[in-house]
């Protein structure tokens, strides 16, 4: 008997749960109807100004919204008892939204939701590029307050210049009370290999390269149809630091719309004396790259290049204190250019001059006479910076279409009589494909 008293207990609360627990969504000047299976006695609203009612009949009513905003609906039959409570939401009318995202981009699964005070936006787009005009679209139909953002990394980097370079893809439109739940299907990634020589002018003369010709006059950029493999041989042959150098060769992949950088150098500590004690900050110098890249609706790539050589200088006196210094080299450019092809920043120069003297010590002192017992030199340098870069999309590939290497272990005897053993993978095969960890 207790035991059919708790279960009855259990149905009536389950009951009475199931009766408040749900709610009602009702667009701003939108309506919806509802039926009971008793007849309709009462109907109390808790703010009419949110939202009103209508009875139809003796078994349905329909709810309206007036303004955005919670309130609650409770009907009673005619004997006073509770038939139908529910919570209702009146929320911002989104359907000319869904009617436009439909129509600008039907072959799109996005659907936009209004919940509470807020508007959720959800589904899957191809790249970041259409993500950003979804959003843009969104924001605008529903007349949202615009609040436009940059990623979390900006703030690194040393210098202004390497923020503006990373800001300048990650600026991201958003809008307040809009909840972004878009998936992008497939990020398109970016990659960006340079070659970053310094060579003597005189070199460069001698080898008929001559970069203002090839970039064009002031104010234009030309892409010229020329092998980075040949120009890769040459600044390979002339690594000698007699005629150039090869300063760098970073290769580096960044998903479009994002940011990367690169140093290969040090930190200058430079300290700082003041009544509140010392302080030290580090200046790092060498050959820094920042770089953004996004990839275009029409395929092109857009990219934002910032690279950078500096080394230190000599110490400068300044009243009795000595503050090193830094040479400094660097460009900023933004271009847009085809998958695979490549371009070329030059024009960077430096200059040394060397004065050196020798003399017959006491006889090349002496004035006018000693001309004959001295010989001077004159040594002048000049350097040019060539960056070469190209730019592909890339993609990520499945394991099997990985050429992994292996090592084919030999006997001593095999290899003295030299017989052959069919080859199969080594060890260094599953090694590798086990991610460098064995089974």
């Amino acid at each position: 008997m207790n035991t059919l008293m708790r279960i009855a207990c259990l149905l009536l609360v389950s009951l009475s749960f199931s009766i408040s627990a749900a709610s009602i969504t009702v667009a701003l000047g939108d309506a919806t109807s509802v039926t009971t299976k008793q007849e309709i006695g009462t109907i109390f609203i808790a703010s009419p100004e949110t939202a009103d009612y209508q009875i139809l009949d003796a078994n349905k009513f329909i709810v309206f919204g007036r303004e955005r905003g919670d309130t609650r609906i409770m009907v009673f039959d005619k004997k006073n008892n509770k038939i139908y409570d529910r919570k209702v939401n009146v929320v911002r009318d989104v359907s000319l939204v869904n009617r436009q995202l439909k129509m600008h981009y039907p072959d799109l699964n996005v659907k936009v939701e209004a919940i509470d005070e807020q508007v959720l936006v959800r589904g899957e787009i191809i790249n970041q590029t259409q993500h950003q005009e979804v959003i843009k679209l969104i924001g605008e139909l529903l007349k949202l307050e615009e609040d436009v953002t940059v990623g979390n990394d900006i703030s690194s980097g040393d210098g202004d210049k390497d923020g503006e370079v990373k800001a300048y893809f990650n600026k991201r439109v958003e809008y307040k009370g809009l909840v972004d739940k878009l998936k992008i299907a497939t990020a398109d990634q970016i990659n960006v290999k340079l070659s970053i020589a310094e060579v003597s002018r005189q070199l460069n003369e001698e080898l008929g390269f001559k970069w203002s010709d090839m970039l064009g006059d002031q104010g234009k950029f030309l892409f010229k149809d020329f092998k980075f493999g040949e120009l890769q041989t040459i600044l390979t042959a002339i690594n000698d630091e007699s005629v150039g150098q090869m300063l760098a060769e970073p290769n580096l992949s960044v998903i479009s719309g994002e940011s990367a950088s690169f140093l290969v150098g040090g930190e200058l500590p430079i300290v700082t004396t003041s009544n509140n004690g010392t302080t030290v900050a580090y200046k790092s110098y060498g050959i820094k790259l920042a770089f953004a890249a996004k990839t275009l609706e029409s395929g092109r790539i857009r990219l934002k290049l910032s690279p950078e050589v500096s080394s230190l200088d000599k110490a400068y006196q300044i009243h009795g204190d000595s503050f090193p210094a830094l040479r400094t080299r660097k460009a900023e450019t933004t271009i847009e250019i085809k998958d695979g092809e490549s371009f070329v920043l030059a024009g960077l120069l430096s200059s040394d001059d060397v004065e050196g003297i020798s003399k017959l010590p006491g006889a090349g002192d002496i004035p006018i006479i000693g001309s004959l017992f001295r010989n001077t030199t004159t040594e002048r340098t000049k350097r040019e910076l060539i960056i070469v870069a190209t730019v592909n999309r890339v993609k990520a590939q499945h394991q099997s279409e990985i050429q992994m290497p292996y090592m084919q272990r030999t006997s001593t005897l095999n290899r003295l009589l030299g017989l052959t053993t069919k080859p199969k993978h080594g060890v260094t095969y599953e090694l590798l494909s086990n991610g460098g960890f064995e089974k």
